[in-house]
């Protein structure tokens, strides 16, 4: 099956409805998760098996994008923005 979703690290990228909510309350572009997942740091904090946590910061704020590996996708959990 062909995904119309955008792809990251071979799989599609499905963003959850606790996340869609996140994304649209804190006016954070597609653009903005795609940078956090593919140059931003793994937090190394300890969570169940298959989630990552990622964050980049920006000009005046940081992102965490929190990912879930639902093997034939990847889940986006939920996105979180902090100022500096």
């Amino acid at each position: 099956m062909v995904y119309p979703f955008n792809r990251w690290r071979g799989k599609p990228l499905i963003v959850g409805k606790h996340a869609s909510q996140n994304i649209i309350d804190l006016d954070i572009s597609f653009k903005q998760i795609m940078d956090v997942l593919e140059d931003g740091v793994e937090t190394g904090e300890k969570r169940k098996e298959g989630v990552y946590e990622f964050i980049k910061g920006f000009k005046d704020k940081v992102l965490k994008v929190v990912v879930s590996d639902a093997k034939e996708n990847w889940f986006i959990i939920t996105v979180a923005q902090f100022k500096r």
